[in-house]
């Protein structure tokens, strides 16, 4: 199922890391780990889609997304434009990072973002 959301911020998280929020509709659900595939909801970037680190828990109110400000690529680009009041649509929930228990973990160009989640998981958990 696609979902038009309202963006509620955008910001810089750090140097090279943009976060935006979004209202979260009530049925939506994803396991910590995974990313979203968006597009930017305006006319010539709506077709544009790509895979974005979902941060927040499904217990949140809201929808964060953390994403690297890549200079070279056009949806990111755009996509930091954004303001709040404007919309993306998520389309689904990918990917196959999930949590099995104490270990180590390697994270070899996957990047750090989409485990925060998991973090937050373990961290509301008590399980950290």
């Amino acid at each position: 199922m696609d979902y038009n959301l309202k963006i509620m911020s955008i910001e810089q998280e750090n140097p090279e890391t943009k976060k935006l929020i979004a209202a979260k509709p009530r049925d939506f659900k994803f396991k910590p780990g995974q990313a979203l595939l968006v597009s930017i909801n305006k006319p010539g970037l709506k077709d544009d889609k790509r895979l974005i680190a979902a941060t927040s828990l499904n217990s949140d109110y809201y929808l964060e997304l953390l994403f690297p400000e890549l200079k070279y690529d056009r949806f990111t680009e755009n996509l930091c434009k954004t303001k709040a009041g404007e919309e993306i649509t998520i389309f689904d929930a990918a990917g196959t990072l999930e949590y099995k228990g104490k270990g180590i973990f390697i994270a070899l160009e996957s990047g750090i973002l989409r485990f925060i989640a998991m973090f937050r998981q373990l961290k509301q958990d008590e399980n950290l």
